[in-house]
């Protein structure tokens, strides 16, 4: 990781290359300066990222040669905390009867 990662049209990936054109060819040839063998990342929302190495860089257009294509390093989802209801069984120190406390599954009011 740490190569710079760019959102490009969905058709701009074709088998082993990419063609990148407007605006993110400008800048990544006019506003970041990179050249030719330098490594990028391209997103083309597939839900893939696409490791390529520049091959060529013009002022509109940049074609880079992908080298692989696997899935993002993301963080795992986030569970939703389960709940469970306890009732009172009623006349102890624990509560009256019917009364209801929520609890997480440690056992921890809230």
């Amino acid at each position: 990781m740490g190569e710079r990662s760019f959102f490009v049209d969905p058709g701009a990936i074709q088998g082993q290359r990419a063609e990148i054109a407007g605006p993110v060819a400008r800048q990544i040839g006019r506003v970041l300066r990179l050249r030719p063998g330098d490594a990028i990342e391209l997103l083309d929302n597939s839900g893939f990222v696409y490791a390529a190495r520049l091959a060529e860089v013009a002022r509109d257009l940049v074609r880079a040669d992908v080298l692989e294509r696997r899935h993002p390093d993301t963080e795992p989802r986030i569970r939703e905390k389960r709940r469970t209801r306890f009732y009172g069984m009623g006349g102890g120190a624990g509560g009256s009867s019917g009364s209801a406390a929520s609890r997480d599954k440690t056992g921890d009011r809230f």
